[in-house]
């Protein structure tokens, strides 16, 4: 699982003014990167290379997280057009759907019998839809469309529902956690920490969590509150929640590609509970065998 990290209204002012922008792409092999979440990523092959040495270039360094579509996988592939160059029928195509992402750190290793490589941290954004490629040389550029969830009625009462279901979703997510920990072995500080680490993201989009306000310094020095929208908190929640479940990869798709938030709420509690199920079977064997 990755982790999560907030990325700052300051960070993300020009990504959200408008619906559609112009984006580098980073296409990888696998990988699904959710919004707020955060990942590592190692590129190896010449177009990825060239693709970060001009993220790195710019003022806010912003690209197009996404992945190549393989044959027979059920993913939605698009149809790479807009280009003049008979050499791009030869890319591979990308899945339609991928997520806007923030280039926080990027180390370059240089030669030797395995060439060049670069490991990159980057954090997700917002997702977005590639509307036409542009260019494919010496690296791929879309036109993307950035979207969120939406409600299905626009009332307060989903809402009201929705935050119900964040909050049972939340806490058979923290039992989880709370039975892993258990099974864990005194001596064994690596899976503790990671136990610990995966509590604080889930908390971090909760309500009244660290990620859902924050206090920004105006340009006359006075300071002021803000504070993330509920469907938006609901939204970086539940993804936040499925971030930290090993599902399959292909699951990990849909889950981006849909914009429910209820969906996805219910997908993740559904599998928390069993979770939940099977962790104390195996807390229960493990005391009973302690006794």
């Amino acid at each position: 699982a990755v982790g999560v990290g907030m990325v700052s209204p300051k960070d993300t002012s020009d990504v959200t003014s408008a619906a559609c922008r112009r984006l580098v792409l980073l296409p990888v092999d696998s990988g699904v990167l959710f919004p707020e979440c955060q990942s590592s990523v190692v590129v190896g092959d010449e177009s990825g290379l060239d693709a970060l040495r001009s993220i790195e270039g710019e003022q806010v360094q912003l690209f197009g997280f996404c992945t190549y579509a393989e044959q027979g996988e059920g993913g939605f592939e698009i149809e790479v057009t807009g280009s003049s160059s008979d050499e791009d029928d030869d890319m591979q195509p990308l899945q339609q759907v991928g997520t806007m992402a923030l280039l926080r750190s990027v180390e370059f290793s240089g030669g030797g019998i395995f060439g060049e490589t670069a490991t990159c941290s980057v954090v997700g954004v917002q997702r977005f839809r590639i509307i036409r490629m542009e260019a494919f040389d010496p690296f791929p550029v879309a036109q993307v469309e950035l979207f969120n969830d939406e409600l299905r009625t626009g009332g307060e009462d989903e809402l009201k529902a929705l935050a119900e279901l964040e909050t049972k979703t939340t806490a058979a997510a923290e039992e989880v956690l709370r039975l892993s920990s258990r099974l864990i072995e005194d001596d064994n500080d690596e899976d503790s920490q990671t136990v610990q680490d995966a509590l604080a993201r889930v908390r971090k989009f909760a309500a009244g969590g660290v990620g859902t306000g924050q206090t920004v310094m105006s340009p006359i020095g006075e300071t002021i509150g803000w504070t993330l929208p509920e469907l938006e908190r609901l939204e970086l929640q539940s993804f936040a929640l499925a971030d930290i479940h090993d599902i399959p990869e292909g699951d990990r798709y849909a889950l981006l590609c849909d914009t429910s938030t209820k969906a996805r709420l219910e997908s993740t509690c559904r599998d928390f509970e069993h979770a939940v199920k099977e962790l104390a079977a195996k807390v229960a064997l493990s005391d009973a065998g302690k006794s």
